[in-house]
């Protein structure tokens, strides 16, 4: 008799995934802290704003008191007031190889307990044994797999305002 069952693995492995973006919502006009965070994220990586008049791609990006000015490459800075911002979206790459890791990691663990039985059959390994190579067995593949696929899709860090 298995002492784990596969919807308890099931439900384990939608939790993990749901820590693989950041979602902070904030007032529009921002605060100074929630406008440090952006600039901070902002200074770092590309961003994607979402506003009234659809989606701007923007490789640098600042706050002021009144507005979010974008400027994505050779272009002029885009001014876009901030009730026009609906969402500011960063992706870290980094943060989404490591979240993937940890779900392989998670996800080889969940296998190696599904090893585990009430019974003893007398095979060659012990419980113990089937539950430890069966753990690295397969967290050797699905622990760099997971980061290979967290790191290609990212974390999220998105900034979400109300009123905006």
């Amino acid at each position: 008799m298995k002492r784990l069952s596969l919807p308890a693995l099931t439900l384990a492995l939608a939790v993990s995934t749901s820590a693989c973006s950041t979602t902070i919502v904030a007032p529009s006009p921002v605060s100074p802290a929630v406008r440090a965070s952006i600039e901070s994220e902002g200074a770092q990586r590309p961003a994607t704003i979402d506003q009234a008049g659809g989606e701007t791609a923007a490789f640098r990006l600042r706050v002021t008191d009144e507005s979010v000015v974008a400027r994505s490459g050779n272009q002029p800075e885009i001014e876009i007031p901030h009730g026009d911002v609906r969402q500011i979206e960063f992706t870290r790459r980094g943060k989404g190889a490591l979240d993937g890791a940890l779900i392989g990691g998670a996800f080889a663990l969940g296998t190696g307990l599904l090893t585990l039985t009430d019974e003893d059959d007398g095979g060659l390994f012990s419980e113990s044994d089937t539950f430890i190579l069966a753990t690295i067995i397969v967290g050797a593949a699905s622990v760099p797999i997971g980061a290979l696929i967290g790191a290609l899709i990212g974390h999220r860090v998105r900034f979400q305002f109300e009123g905006g």
